[in-house]
Parts: structure tokens; C-alpha cells; sequence
């Protein structure tokens, strides 16, 4: 979802209203599902990292996207606005592996109406789409029953600036393992006489005692990964959505676990 739509904070350690969720979704937007090719994908974040880039950051944008854990992006933020994507991943749900975006590929993405539909400049998305229930109904619904006990509170990085890692290939791997070859110089045959053993001489046996000792081991559970993260609504109203959008950047954990843009292979 565009961060223009996340428009307050929720405190931690205290009981959630439905007032409060109003505050944070105040817009009234519903969830979409639309038909995104890949092209168009690298357009829309193109355009969510095309802000001016301030004191080495980017700089205060409404339209920027907080996206969910099936995506990532590398940029570089050095770059030109409209060239600074380097590379998107997707996540494939059967493998569970990131794959790159495929350009010519059809993808579908959930996010609010008013992305949807072009808002905030997002107009090369559009056209048909499936809509769902309203943002505050599923956030709140969310809260009410999810298992919260059990939430990762780690940060995630979705939106890299850097270059993407390099991944090693089968054929790299099987040249580091394999041995040199070439001539190599043989080892000189060992020529020297073996000494001839002697008989030691007897000594008495001396009785030892041994001690075992037992490390003890700890096993590290891993936490689980948070499964849901927040989605927002955002504004229809055309300047106030950008003012907003330092508080749209300050979000709590209890926030980003709401439905936002997901992008599914």
C-alpha cells in the first residue's frame, strides 16, 4: 500500500479500539486485486523510489510502497529517478525460493482501491480489478483473531538499497571443488633404511583412572517469521496525502499486519 494511506501511530502495550484503527485507516478504502504485468511492476517502483534524495535518504513521499514479505527490491538511490531499481523478486509459493520478475509475465497484486485505480501517480496500474472488504473491517477482524503471542518483531529489509546478492551457480560449484590438474611433481621414493625396532624394556603398569565429561548443548529455536503484514488506506484528497507522509513512515509492528500489495507468482 502507499504510505500516504497509513495516517497514525498505535502505542504498544495497550488495547486497540476500533477508534484507533479508524485514525490509522481513515479513508474508508477496500482491498483490490488486479492483473499487473511485469513490466508494469518495475514502472510502479520506479515511481514509489523516484523522491528527491535528501541528506543520503530519500526523501518524504506518499506515494512510496510498503509491501509485503513476497517481495523484494534493490535499488540504488545514487541513481537517476526512473533508473534506480536493480532488481525484483518474487517469492514462489510452491518452492519457496526468490525468483526474479519476469517482465512478460502476468502477476497479481493486492492492494487498496486507490493504488488500484492510479492514485498517487500509480497510473500505469488500472483497469479491472476484484475488490474485497474494507481495510478497517480486515485490520480489525486481523487483530481479533490472530495468534499475536507468537509475532516476530524483527525488521525485514523488502526495499534494498545496494545490489542484489550474486548467486553461485551449479557450474562455479563444481569448479571449486574440483582439483587442479597439470603436471605435478612426483614425491622422490623414500630411500632410507628402516631402523630396526628394539625390545623395550619391561616396566611396571601403572593403574589410571578416566574421567568423562559431558558438554551440555542448547538448541536454538528459531522464531517464526511474521505471516501478515499491514495494509493501509490511503487518501483521496490530493495534497494532504503527501504532507502526511513522515507520520505514513512511523508505523508499529501492530500496523503492518494488515493485507498490503502482495505479489504472487
Amino acid at each position: 500500500t502507499n504510505g500516504g494511506g497509513i495516517r497514525a501511530s498505535i502505542d504498544k502495550n495497550q488495547d486497540v479500539t476500533l477508534g484507533d484503527i479508524i485514525t490509522v485507516l481513515p479513508f474508508g478504502n477496500t482491498i483490490s486485486q488486479i492483473q499487473v504485468k511485469g513490466t508494469d511492476v518495475e514502472k510502479m517502483f520506479e515511481h514509489s523510489l523516484s523522491a528527491p534524495v535528501e541528506n543520503g535518504q530519500l526523501g518524504a513521499n506518499g506515494a512510496f510502497l510498503h509491501i509485503s514479505k513476497s517481495i523484494r527490491v534493490y535499488y540504488d538511490i545514487n541513481k537517476a529517478p526512473g533508473e534506480r531499481v536493480l532488481k525484483i523478486e518474487v517469492l514462489n509459493k510452491q518452492t519457496q525460493q526468490f525468483e526474479a520478475l519476469d517482465p512478460n509475465r502476468t502477476y497479481y497484486m493486492t492492494t487498496n482501491d486507490f493504488t488500484a485505480s492510479g492514485g498517487d501517480g500509480y497510473d500505469m496500474l488500472g483497469g479491472l480489478r476484484e475488490e474485497g472488504g474494507s481495510l478497517d473491517k480486515v485490520f480489525s477482524d486481523y487483530l481479533r483473531e490472530a495468534d499475536l503471542s507468537q509475532y516476530d518483531t524483527d525488521k525485514i529489509s523488502r526495499i534494498i538499497n545496494g545490489q542484489p546478492p550474486v548467486a553461485q551457480t551449479e557450474e562455479q560449484a563444481d569448479t571449486e571443488t574440483q582439483p587442479a590438474t597439470g603436471d605435478t611433481a612426483q614425491p622422490a621414493p623414500n630411500t632410507t633404511t628402516p631402523a630396526v625396532p628394539t625390545q623395550p624394556a619391561l616396566q611396571p603398569v601403572a593403574s589410571t583412572q578416566t574421567t568423562q565429561s559431558t558438554a551440555s548443548t542448547s538448541n536454538v529455536i528459531p522464531f517464526p517469521a511474521a505471516t501478515t503484514t499491514a495494509q493501509a488506506g490511503t487518501s483521496q484528497v490530493n495534497a494532504s496525502q503527501n504532507s502526511a507522509s513522515m507520520t505514513a513512515h512511523q508505523t508499529t509492528t501492530a500496523q503492518v499486519n494488515s493485507a498490503v500489495t502482495n505479489l504472487e507468482t
